[in-house]
């Protein structure tokens, strides 16, 4: 049975997913994060020899990639929608004084209204060349955008549509519909800001993180929050609801939308289903759970690794 290791890499943490198995049957041998100061390679050796990944493929994420929209496309034909999609983004480059021979990127598209809306997923060469300059030679087989493959741990059915919010670092807020990804959204910094903002002087990075994540949101049902919640829900709501503004343009634009899957560390904030369920009453609100995992199981053991299962 093959063996994978999904590497998701952020600020100062690295998420690890270790999967065995093939196309019938899939198994998650081993999960768990890892605090780094500077410089991941250390971190990424030491995770490969406790995880006895030496032989395994390796997949990692990109960390600062973006997102171009192309204006609507009338043409039915692959090759010219890729072209005109890139066309497009040379001028958006030309436009923002940068060269797109400096980029990597990929091409999405999709049917909207009797229209092609194309989106051109980007990164720097050298953000990628840096990446690679963490891991050993030849060590590492592919990166990934999150927000693009994420979707992969759930079964979304056809005439469905679907946001999964990832609550990480940088949130990302991807929107699929007939399974295509129309839109990712992306909160750059929003939840590690939180994390700044919460951190007093004497508390460690590792003690604030995993303050964040036993974070209780308040609703009729449940009792009256301590002073400490309390600070922590001045800075965690304001941004909860900056994403709930966002998914309501998206409802807006799409007119339904079936789930809402909370995804990421931040989806361990206690009552989030709850609070998101209240702003969004027709909507089905879940914590993202891979779709191979024992329905016995407590979603909320994976949902902090989701991204890194989703690379593996």
């Amino acid at each position: 049975m093959k063996e994978s290791l999904g590497l998701s890499i952020s600020n100062n943490i690295i998420r690890y997913a270790k999967i065995r198995g093939n196309s019938k049957e899939l198994r998650i041998e081993k999960i768990g994060l890892k605090f780094y100061n500077g410089n991941p390679k250390i971190a990424i050796n030491e995770i490969i020899e406790e995880t006895n990944s030496e032989k395994a493929i390796i997949n990692t994420n990109t960390i600062d990639e973006n997102y171009y929209y192309s204006t609507p496309i009338i043409e039915n034909n692959d090759k010219i929608i890729n072209r005109k999609i890139d066309t497009e983004f040379e001028n958006f480059c030309i436009s923002r004084k940068f060269s797109k021979d400096l980029t990597i990127g990929k091409n999405l598209f999709h049917n909207e209204f009797n229209k092609i809306l194309g989106m051109h997923i980007y990164d720097s060469k050298n953000n990628l060349i840096n990446i690679y300059r963490i891991f050993e030679p030849n060590q590492i087989k592919s990166i990934y955008p999150i927000a693009t493959i994420i979707k992969n741990l759930t079964k979304i059915n056809e005439n469905e549509n679907v946001i999964i919010v990832n609550l990480e670092e940088h949130i990302t807020i991807t929107t699929i519909v007939n399974q295509q990804i129309h839109t990712i959204l992306k909160m750059n910094f929003a939840m590690l800001e939180v994390l700044k903002e919460i951190r007093s002087e004497q508390e460690s990075f590792i003690n604030t993180y995993n303050s964040l994540k036993q974070t209780t949101i308040f609703v009729k049902e449940t009792k009256k929050n301590d002073k400490e919640n309390s600070k922590k829900l001045t800075k965690v709501i304001p941004l909860l609801y900056n994403i709930a503004e966002r998914i309501t343009k998206i409802k807006t634009h799409y007119g339904r939308i079936a789930k809402i899957y909370l995804t990421g560390f931040g989806a361990n904030i206690q009552n989030i289903e709850l609070y998101f369920g209240q702003l969004f009453s027709d909507v089905k609100i879940e914590l993202l759970k891979p779709y191979f995992i024992s329905p016995q199981i407590n979603t909320k053991e994976y949902v902090e690794y989701n991204s890194a299962i989703s690379l593996a």
